[in-house]
């Protein structure tokens, strides 16, 4: 009986020990690449927060200027870009254009894309606000870049994609380690206690842990499918290394403002919000946009129209839920609920920002633990009452030493 205690004290013990690092180690860095996650479910408010300001523009024309016009200062600007991006918010008509160009393409394992993104005023083409994908020029994007990668390109997002992994191992330990404790705090049957620094971060981890558990396995969950491609060899194969791309600017036959017009005609429920031409051999012009109609519960559904540059449409797509097959389905909800709870409205934008950064919270209470365990066994080694030989040594039960 006493040989199985301590078989089953010194399993937990490990198990433990396994959990506390797991969390501390990547506590730190998810603290972070939860801020960047952060930036990505609450873009928009951001952003209008950050520079809403320097973006916003009067209406000092009767009409705008055409998308060719756009484009035709975007290609003055960026005549080296491998695409030209012109797009507006309509959640915000009263910023300006945005024109994105990227300046950069990497090339190395561990190269992270550099971009520019500027502002135009629509009425008159002037450049009022400039920013880039550094951590001056556009904190927003340097962070979305950080929650993706680390801003070490490919190479960093395998490392995300093996941290996810290694989170969701982490909470497994925990559910399997607080199991007893798990509807208890379910039930608010368990009290945060503040008599010293011991019972608070027991208690704290116990709580935020278990509240966070489920939520945080879809979150890291979903974000290891969403970089699964990465751990196969045939992605590797396909895409790796990369081929250095040569700048061919297409020669367009036709107005872009036609394709806008076209686009709507091809998909009435869609509002166009961007258009994109590519600077390759492909000569392709693709038309976004969003619907009014959402996809399902509070997830946006969005539409597009990709033409060649003589104007042919060679590809449209929008679909309702019902004609989405069950993998689109599953991607869908996989992203706009399972790893942004976007479906869910702002409700679900709170909760998982909230829960987004648990894993950094319980890295420090979780390792506080740790550390007190380990001070425990260290004394109790060297209390009198357990030097008795190495085939007597009391070990206290797991059950009364964790905590």
């Amino acid at each position: 009986m006493s040989s199985d205690m301590n078989s089953k004290a010194n399993i937990n013990r490990k198990l433990f020990t396994i959990h506390s690092w797991l969390g501390l180690v990547l506590g730190i860095i998810y603290c972070l690449i939860s801020i960047g996650g952060a930036s990505i479910v609450f873009y928009g408010e951001l952003n209008e927060f950050l520079y809403g300001d320097n973006i916003r523009i009067e209406k000092l024309g009767k009409k705008k200027l055409s998308y060719d016009q756009l484009y035709q200062i975007a290609r003055k600007e960026y005549p080296n870009s491998m695409f030209i991006n012109i797009a507006y918010d309509p959640n915000y008509p009263k910023n300006a254009y945005s024109i994105t160009g990227m300046e950069e393409q990497p090339m190395n394992l561990f190269e992270n894309g550099r971009f520019h993104n500027d502002y135009v005023n629509p009425y008159t083409g002037e450049i009022i606000f400039r920013t880039d994908s550094s951590f001056t020029g556009n904190i927003l994007v340097w962070l979305d870049s950080l929650h993706a990668s680390l801003r070490l390109g490919t190479g960093g997002a395998v490392i995300v994609g093996v941290m996810s992994v290694m989170v969701v191992l982490s909470l497994i330990t925990g559910l399997i380690f607080y199991r007893k404790f798990i509807f208890k705090v379910l039930l608010f049957r368990v009290k945060v206690k503040f008599k010293n620094w011991r019972t608070a971060s027991s208690d704290l981890h116990r709580v935020i842990g278990t509240w966070a558990l489920i939520v945080n396995l879809l979150i890291f969950g979903s974000g290891f499918y969403m970089y699964y491609a990465l751990f196969t060899p045939s992605w590797w194969k396909e895409n790796w290394p990369p081929k250095h791309a040569e700048v061919v600017v297409p020669k367009i036959a036709v107005s872009l403002d036609s394709l806008v017009e076209k686009s709507k005609a091809l998909i009435p429920e869609m509002i166009p919000s961007s258009i994109s031409i590519v600077h390759d051999t492909s000569e392709l012009i693709s038309v976004y946009g969003m619907t009014k109609q959402k996809l399902y519960l509070d997830a946006d559904n969005y539409g597009y129209v990709e033409f060649k540059s003589d104007g042919t449409v060679k590809e449209s797509y929008h679909k309702q839920w019902a004609d989405f097959t069950g993998v689109e389905k599953f991607d869908n909800i996989n992203f706009t609920l399972l790893h942004t709870g976007w479906a869910l409205g702002l409700t679900g934008k709170i909760l998982w920002t909230f829960f987004g950064f648990a894993p950094a919270i319980l890295s420090i209470t979780g390792f506080a633990l740790w550390w007190r365990k380990k001070k425990f066994f260290q004394r109790k080694s060297k209390s009198p009452s357990t030097q008795r030989g190495p085939q007597e040594t009391k070990v206290a039960p797991a059950s009364k030493s964790i905590l």
